[in-house]
């Protein structure tokens, strides 16, 4: 598999500085003036030099007066994977949040078990949701500094759609381990719909069965979140 870590600096700079300019997976069109405020070269030299990240990081078409260019998925996946490695580096990222199980209003059965996105959880996390989610209020401030971090961090989009004329918004998705205090541990996922009522002191989780049944759970039992960025 090709990595940016094998990417000459230069090279590599090209791509973030593309990527921060608005070039994405659609071709978007450069012109000779862009290029020069961006790179201080002309355009004889960018394509030498861009054409050497061709096809496995970009694809590029050249027109009389401008130049094509989009970034492929392996682009998109190592920058992505360079940004929380310099997240990690810099901000660091909770290893783990703990929080008191609460009862919820009960709305989560119902958008959890709409097609659209349940077919979307099911292709991202290789299992199909049990329908419904678990709210957990954070425990302590250290850990709703670590959510605070880990919403700043790099998330999965499960995208919003429309449904018998409503419209349904994006959710942003994270995976994890969901641990019991006689350690036992199950697969899950955060969620948390990019627009949301709740405040940065409660997480919905996921899993694919019923965790209040797995566990045993009761209110004000506390459970222990690892989330990675898988």
């Amino acid at each position: 598999m090709s990595s940016l870590l094998n990417v000459e600096p230069k090279l590599l700079n090209f791509l973030i500085t593309l990527a921060k300019n608005g070039i994405n997976r659609d071709f978007v069109s450069i012109d000779d003036d862009k290029i020069s405020e961006l790179f201080k070269i002309s355009r004889q030299t960018f394509l030498q030099d861009i054409n050497k990240l061709v096809p496995v990081y970009l694809e590029v078409q050249e027109s009389q007066n401008q130049v094509n260019i989009k970034i492929t998925a392996e682009t998109e996946k190592y920058l992505r994977l360079l940004l929380i490695d310099l997240q990690t580096i810099f901000f660091g990222f909770p290893s783990q949040i703990k929080g008191l199980l609460m009862s919820g209003l009960g709305e989560g059965k119902y958008y959890i078990s709409l097609q659209e996105y349940s077919d979307q959880f099911r292709k991202l996390l290789g299992w199909i949701p049990f329908p419904g989610t678990l709210n957990i209020r954070l425990a302590t401030p250290g850990d709703v500094e670590g959510f605070q971090r880990l919403i700043n961090s790099p998330s999965h989009l499960i995208k919003g759609f429309k449904h018998e004329g409503r419209t349904f918004g994006e959710v942003l998705l994270w995976k994890c381990d969901i641990q019991h205090f006689t350690d036992e541990i199950m697969e899950g996922a955060i969620i948390r719909p990019v627009r949301t009522h709740h405040n940065h002191q409660i997480i919905e989780l996921l899993a694919p069965e019923m965790i209040r049944k797995r566990f045993n759970l009761k209110d004000e039992d506390t459970l222990t979140i690892k989330p990675n960025l898988t």
